[in-house]
C-alpha cells in the first residue's frame, strides 16, 4: 500500500488501489511491473536514493557515461569525511570513466580516496587484504607476497626499481 498511500498512483496509471493493495512497497510494485523480484529492485532503489545527492553522477548514469558498476564503486567512496569532496569532484570521476579502462579507473578512484581521506577508515574487507609477507628459502631465495594500497604500492615499487638499478 506504500505506493498508493504516498500518492504514486497518478504517476502509474496501471496502478489501481486493488492491485497496489497486494504489494507492500514501491520496490514490490516496480518488481511486479517489470516482471522481476523486489530483491532485484531494492538495490537499484538504494542507488537511486543515493544519487539524489549527486546529480552529475545521476545524469551520467542516465545518459550512459557511467555504468551501474561505476555508480556502485562511487557509492562506496561516500562517507561523512569524503562527501563534500565527492560532490565537488563528480566531473573527474565521470571523465575518468569515459577515458580509462575499468582497472585503471579503479586505481584512479583508490588514489582519489587516499588523497581525499588519508586518515580515513578502510572497509574491513579491504583493510584485511593489505599486508606484505617475506619468506626466505634455505637457499636464500626470497618470496614476497602481499597487497598494498596504491600509494604505498607505488612507493615500494619505485624503491625496489631504484635499488635494482644500483645492483645491475
Amino acid at each position: 500500500m506504500l505506493a498508493c498511500s504516498h500518492g504514486f498512483v497518478p504517476l502509474f496509471p496501471c496502478c489501481s488501489s486493488r492491485c497496489c493493495a497486494k504489494r507492500r512497497s514501491l520496490s514490490a510494485h516496480f518488481a511486479n511491473l517489470l516482471g522481476t523480484s523486489s530483491s532485484a529492485i531494492a538495490p537499484l532503489r538504494t542507488l537511486g536514493l543515493w544519487l539524489r545527492h549527486f546529480t552529475a553522477f545521476a545524469d551520467a548514469w542516465k545518459n550512459g557515461a557511467l555504468s551501474e558498476p561505476h555508480v556502485r564503486e562511487l557509492k562506496k567512496l561516500d562517507n561523512p569525511r569524503t562527501h563534500r569532496a565527492l560532490k565537488r569532484d563528480q566531473h573527474l570521476f565521470i571523465e575518468w570513466a569515459q577515458t580509462l579502462e575499468w582497472t585503471d579507473w579503479l586505481k584512479a578512484i583508490a588514489y582519489w580516496l587516499l588523497a581525499a581521506d588519508p586518515d580515513g577508515e578502510l572497509d574491513p574487507e579491504r583493510a584485511a587484504s593489505y599486508g606484505v609477507t617475506f619468506r626466505t628459502d634455505p637457499n636464500g631465495d626470497l618470496h614476497l607476497t602481499g597487497t598494498l594500497d596504491p600509494i604505498t604500492g607505488d612507493a615500494l615499487k619505485k624503491a625496489v626499481e631504484h635499488e635494482a638499478q644500483k645492483i645491475l
